[in-house]
């Protein structure tokens, strides 16, 4: 008899990151995942994933907006009538983050990105990704977190004249 507990284990996720909105379709590969997806439970960082399709090698579900900044993690559950268990997986190898892109324009409010000279601050429970290279701003306020894209901010390319970091 199949024993989830003991052979379930993930091996990656794509992708590894998407937006406080919710809504992107992640995938999660690996083994011994079933078939049948009302066994099958996703928690991204806290954070309910919607399970739409389980093969025995892949789970594809729907992120949920993101209510808090929690810890990284992945947690898939595999439960139903013959036992279950907790998927094993490799954390630096499996892992989502919930970030807001600034090249988005749905990260900024009314959908105006800044522009040279502004001040951006970033509250608690937002993570922007800065995957571009911003506008010289004056002032950057960060309570929540601000993740830098080695691929999209140039190296030494100054961003704002001041920055201000609580927490963050």
């Amino acid at each position: 008899m199949h024993s989830p507990a003991l052979s379930t284990f993930l091996s990656h996720g794509r992708p590894n990151n998407g937006s406080a909105l919710g809504g992107d379709l992640l995938t999660l590969s690996g083994t011994a995942f079933g078939s049948d997806s009302s066994v099958v439970a996703v928690v991204l960082n806290g954070m309910p994933c919607v399970v739409s399709t389980v093969s025995e090698t892949q789970i594809v579900c729907t992120t949920s907006p993101r209510t808090s900044i929690q810890a990284i993690s992945v947690n898939v559950s595999i439960g139903g009538s013959t036992g279950g268990g907790v998927a094993l997986y490799d954390a630096s190898k499996v892992f989502f983050r919930y970030l807001d892109r600034w090249s988005a324009l749905t990260t900024w409010q009314y959908n105006e990105p800044p522009v040279e000279g502004d001040t951006v601050w970033v509250p608690v429970g937002q993570s922007i990704l800065v995957d571009v290279i911003p506008p010289l701003l004056n002032l950057v306020l960060v309570e929540g977190e601000m993740v830098f894209d080695n691929k999209g901010a140039s190296d030494g390319e100054p961003i704002a004249f001041a920055f201000i970091f609580f927490g963050g």
